[in-house]
C-alpha cells in the first residue's frame, strides 16, 4: 500500500476517505515548507512500519479549501503540517509541526485502535 495523495479533484471524496477504514491517517503537507519536509519523513517511516494503514497526504497549497474543510469538520485549527488518526470519521487524536513523529503516532494509532465506539471522542 502507498501514501495516497487526496485532492479535490478526482479519486476519492472526502466523506468517501473518513468512511474509508476504522482507523486512518490524515497528513496535511505544504510542499514550499522546510517544516513539513521533516514532517513527510516521519508519515514516510510511519508507512514503513505499518504499510496496511491507510495513510492519506493532502497539498495544502494546492487544496487549500480541502484543508480547511478537513479541520472544520474534524473540528480542529487548521495547521500545517498536521497530523490526524481518525477513528470512524472523528479525529482522536492530532499534531502539528515538529511534533509530528513516527513513533507518538503508531502509539495514538494503536490506542484508536483499541478503542471501540463508547470510548471514541
Amino acid at each position: 500500500m502507498t501514501i495516497h495523495r487526496f485532492d479535490e479533484t478526482g479519486g476519492p471524496t472526502w466523506p468517501e476517505v473518513l468512511e474509508s477504514a476504522p482507523v486512518l491517517v490524515l497528513y496535511k503537507h505544504s510542499p514550499v515548507c522546510m517544516t513539513s519536509s521533516f514532517a513527510q519523513r516521519e508519515i514516510k517511516a510511519l508507512h514503513k512500519a505499518l504499510p496496511t494503514l491507510p495513510i492519506y497526504q493532502v497539498d495544502v497549497i494546492h487544496n487549500r479549501g480541502l484543508a480547511h474543510r478537513m479541520a472544520a469538520d474534524l473540528q480542529v485549527r487548521h495547521e500545517s503540517p498536521q497530523v490526524f488518526v481518525v477513528r470512524d470519521g472523528r479525529a482522536v487524536w492530532h499534531t502539528s509541526h515538529f511534533a509530528v513523529k513516527a513513533g507518538t503516532l503508531r502509539k495514538q494509532i494503536e490506542r484508536a485502535q483499541q478503542m471501540d465506539a463508547a470510548t471514541a471522542p
